[in-house]
């Protein structure tokens, strides 16, 4: 069953799931922006023709139009993917990261492990105008820029 929380007995915990909500939720009263994403397929699996980018992505435009948000999941199980973000026609002045990962994509949070999968903050860099952040393995990343 999957849940936001888990609890046993007089134990509650938050699970990974959680906090990829908590991390979408920066999204929330922002304007949508068109994502286009340039990247490797992985394969369908299980006799499926059809593919999956390694690589998905969201991102919004906060209110006072100087900052943006951006999602990006690597969805492979094994490898790293270094990202290039850029926001059309707004060059990055900086950026900061947060990345949901584990050392397996197996992992979760249990009573005795109440932290073992939790949002880490995570190195993004600014080079001409655009933000580079490399993801680990099956991870999740909220990128906040500030925009020029």
């Amino acid at each position: 069953m999957l849940c936001v929380i888990s609890t046993d007995g007089p134990y509650a915990w938050l699970t990974p799931i959680y906090h990829v909500f908590e991390m979408m939720r920066a999204h929330v009263g922002n304007d949508a922006l068109l994502t286009n994403v340039d990247s490797a397929d992985l394969s369908g699996g299980g006799g499926d023709t059809g593919s999956l980018p390694q690589v998905s992505a969201s991102a919004s435009l906060e209110p006072d139009g100087g900052s943006a948000v951006i999602c990006v999941t690597n969805r492979h199980i094994s490898e790293s993917i270094s990202c290039r973000l850029t926001c059309a026609g707004r060059p990055a002045a900086s950026a900061t990261a947060t990345v949901l990962s584990a050392d397996a994509p197996n992992v979760y949070n249990d009573a005795s492990h109440s932290d073992r999968v939790t949002p880490k903050p995570h190195d993004a860099a600014v080079d001409g105008g655009e933000v580079r952040v490399d993801l680990p393995p099956h991870s999740v990343a909220l990128v906040r820029v500030e925009l020029q």
